[in-house]
């Protein structure tokens, strides 16, 4: 269940007087006649308010119709103004082109197995200027169902009737996040969403961005609790994380790694919340998890400086339940290699072994570094790099600084920037943000076997 917060301090708008089955009739702000309900009863408005789009947001306020314990909506068959133009084509139209066209306004773009965005399979593919739109992956992995689609009847967004829309759920509350997954690793079609899709620069994530990013809590000898590393879920059990997050100095000069947290966006903050257009957006409480187990991979050295095989998988003591706020990441590939010039996203809250940066969750760009030239660099500083590690930044300012130790190195399919998957692991650098310097992260496809043969 969403756990979206609504403050809204609007005018009611002018009431009808009649009611229907005990429900007062409204007018919608296309001027259709609709039922005044509890928001949280009208799925498409209350889906609305977790969008970008401001003009939605405007639908929603107009929208108004009351309160009785809490906000009442004019619940019609539109999340947003209704254009009478020749342009404006019915969601459920035949003519609707599905493999690209989109409506005036950005919706988010969803997966077909996301059980609050699950619409028979057929997903929407949309277009947005909000996404990143650096270089990306191949497509030899690309969601199934995703292009050519076109909406032809009820019964291929699961027969829910003519009132039935391609981009809104029905009123009812049987679409819930999902529920975990045993602790197995998830196929292609649930891991890798989000519900947004902005523009990396730098700036601070949205609450729901990179749902899969974790934070690693220590224990100091004081007994303070700590954050000094990250990580990323890949399953309702288990965590990613470097070796070197879990093994060796950073336990001497910080203590025991005692806990995991998920779901978390400001650190500083017990429940984090935005604010636009006058609604008031808050995520679930960060989710903490004690630990069953750390696997490490079996051939890393924490004296050498060469950090090979810088990984770790992190056995959680309970299964994690997915919302909008927790969700695992895909693994890539083996088939695919990021190439240089690519450009793949760092995430984190800067925390590392020797320094904290950000209490909230920072977002950037990276572009991946040519191999040769990242390896004679770091070779004049005494470190051979080898096959399985991968260098990206070196831009002045602009590393993984942003992001955290053991934390996710990230990339989308150049055909489907709505589906994430973990290409690196923040291994090490030099100084942070130093250019000419690229961070070094830990290969992710390279060890896909163990992964999977150890993650059960």
């Amino acid at each position: 269940m969403r756990s979206f917060q609504i403050n809204f301090s609007v005018v009611c708008l002018c009431l009808f007087s009649s009611y229907i089955n005990g429900q007062r009739q409204c007018s919608t702000p296309n001027g259709e006649i609709a039922a005044c309900i509890p928001i949280r009863s009208c799925t498409r408005l209350y889906d609305a308010v977790t969008t970008q789009d401001k003009q939605q947001l405007r639908f929603l306020k107009e929208s108004q119709c009351g309160t009785r314990g809490g906000p009442l909506v004019c619940c019609g068959s539109y999340d947003n103004y209704r254009s009478w133009g020749s342009d404006d084509v019915p969601y459920g139209d035949d003519s609707f082109d599905w493999g690209g066209t989109t409506r005036k306004t950005n919706v988010p773009s969803w997966g077909e197995d996301d059980d609050d965005r699950s619409w028979g399979g057929n997903r929407r593919t949309t277009t947005s200027t909000n996404r990143g739109n650096g270089n990306r992956r191949g497509d030899n992995n690309r969601r199934p169902g995703g292009t050519n689609n076109r909406g032809t009847s009820s019964e291929e967004f699961g027969g829910w009737g003519e009132d039935t829309f391609s981009n809104r759920r029905p009123e009812t509350n049987a679409g819930r996040p999902n529920q975990g997954s045993g602790g197995k690793l998830p196929d292609r079609s649930t891991c890798g969403f989000q519900d947004v899709d902005r523009i990396l620069d730098g700036q601070a994530t949205g609450l729901r961005e990179f749902p899969w990013m974790a934070l690693l809590q220590y224990r100091k000898k004081s007994g303070n609790l700590v954050f000094s590393c990250g990580g990323t879920l890949i399953s309702s059990r288990y965590v990613l994380t470097a070796a070197h997050c879990v093994r060796g100095q950073i336990l001497t000069k910080i203590g025991a790694l005692v806990n995991v947290r998920l779901g978390e966006y400001n650190t500083e903050t017990d429940r984090d919340c935005s604010n636009q257009l006058g609604f008031e957006i808050c995520n679930d409480k960060p989710v903490n998890s004690q630990i069953d187990n750390i696997i490490v991979h079996p051939d890393y050295n924490d004296d050498s400086a060469d950090r090979h095989n810088d990984l770790a998988l992190i056995k959680l003591k309970r299964e994690i339940q997915f919302s909008d706020f927790i969700k695992p990441i895909c693994l890539p590939s083996r088939a695919e290699r990021p190439r240089t010039g690519d450009r793949l996203v760092v995430a984190g809250w800067g925390r590392t072994e020797f320094a904290s940066s950000s209490p909230v969750k920072l977002k950037l760009w990276v572009p991946v570094a040519e191999t040769s030239q990242c390896s004679t660099k770091f070779r004049s500083a005494g470190v051979n790099l080898g096959n399985k590690q991968l260098c990206a930044g070196g831009e002045l300012g602009r590393d993984s600084c942003n992001g955290d130790s053991g934390g996710p190195l990230m990339a989308t399919t150049k055909n489907d920037s709505a589906q994430w998957y973990l290409e690196g692991i923040v291994s090490f650098g030099a100084r942070c943000g130093s250019q000419g310097w690229p961070g070094v992260y830990t290969k992710v496809g390279e060890y896909i076997d163990w992964i999977k043969s150890n993650a059960v």
